[in-house]
């Protein structure tokens, strides 16, 4: 189309019948390349916004409508296990919102407290928030407005607290990454990280900074061949 295009517009800026004065033929040949760029522009943007991920689209994570029983975390009030639910990440992301199913531990004590944090195998970590489970009754648990920028690599979401479970939930293909196993670990009998079953009912929710390269690699392709086809047809008209 870009081509048929051109070719239009080099035939149309030096038709007789537009006039003698070449000086009035280039004007109209540079209006239309001039056009022609604009909409390979258009075109540029357009690809940009498909190729980058939308906002709260799951990066990583579980079904969490489909999450039930869970791994339990202490039966009273302690804060003495920590649950980790790995997963790694395949692009650079943007990371606005987190999500975890909390379960009651020991009914009918009405629930427990619990935190939420991340951490990368750098040995970076951030504090995700904390809550209180009331009922006795599983409930999600949404975490918002983080604005965290995470490299691509391995990474724990871990939830720790008392008399509450986190749910299991199957995995779901995610947009930037993949769930990995799942540890346990006591602090109050020793440090070792052991796994446990999973996976755990998380989701990570963000955008994914990185296009495509093939689409990037599609548009170089084409800027360069179009800039190589309007220098040769100005040459030889």
């Amino acid at each position: 189309m870009c081509k048929c295009f051109l070719n239009f517009c080099i035939d149309f800026a030096h038709n007789p019948s537009i006039g003698s004065a070449n000086q009035v033929n280039d004007g109209l040949l540079e209006t239309c390349i001039m056009r022609l760029c604009s909409r390979l522009l258009f075109a540029i943007a357009i690809l940009v916004v498909s190729t980058a991920a939308h906002a709260d689209s799951i990066l990583v994570g579980t079904d969490l409508a489909n999450a039930s029983g869970g791994s339990g975390l202490c039966p009273n009030d302690a804060n003495c296990e920590i649950l980790r639910q790995e997963f790694t990440l395949f692009e650079p992301v943007e990371i606005d919102q987190v999500k975890v199913v909390i379960g009651p531990y020991m009914p009918p004590l009405a629930g427990g407290d619990f935190s939420v944090a991340l951490s990368g195998g750098s040995g970076s970590s951030f504090d995700i928030g904390s809550g209180h489970l009331d009922l006795d009754s599983t409930q999600i648990f949404d975490f918002g407005s983080l604005d965290l920028k995470l490299d691509p690599g391995t990474y724990y979401l871990a939830v720790s607290g008392g008399n509450v479970t986190w749910a299991f939930a199957p995995s779901l293909p995610g947009l930037a990454g993949v769930l990995g196993p799942v540890w346990m670990s006591d602090p109050t009998i020793n440090s070792r990280w052991q796994p446990v079953s999973g996976p755990h009912a998380m989701e990570i929710d963000g955008t994914a900074i990185a296009p495509e390269p093939s689409s990037w690699l599609l548009v170089g392709t084409g800027i360069f061949g179009l800039a190589g086809s309007v220098r040769r047809r100005i040459r030889h008209v």
